[in-house]
């Protein structure tokens, strides 16, 4: 599967965040996330490179969450498999981890931005 750069970013934001949220970020959390990447069709270390970068410069959490909230179920479901194996990489949950993992789901769960804008302008 390929997907944009925005959406790339984006899921790498949201397994930064989660990898963060115990106080201590380990290398092994990233693995999950690596995997993702390396799962899709034009996977490159300079892909990886270009995500990284562009999560880093162009994205900040406010617009990945809206991102994310705009993505689609199939991708929404991917990325919290992947949230919740770098929780599990430690072989200990924190509670940060808990609420962080919930208010993500919470994300995925939430119809869409644009479906939210379209049903508000049908009002």
């Amino acid at each position: 599967m390929k997907y944009p750069i925005d959406v790339l970013a984006a899921i790498y934001k949201a397994g930064s965040i989660m990898a963060s949220a115990d106080g201590t970020i380990l290398r092994e959390e990233y693995l999950p996330l690596l995997r993702f990447f390396q799962s899709l069709d034009n996977y490159s270390e300079d892909l990886l490179r270009e995500i990284v970068a562009y999560s880093n410069e162009n994205m900040d959490i406010p617009q990945a969450l809206i991102t994310i909230s705009n993505l689609d179920i199939e991708t929404k479901q991917r990325l919290l498999e992947i949230l919740v194996a770098i929780a599990n990489q430690d072989n200990d949950i924190a509670d940060k981890e808990c609420e962080i993992f919930n208010a993500f789901l919470s994300i995925c769960s939430a119809p869409t931005t644009e479906a939210a804008e379209d049903s508000e302008e049908a009002k």
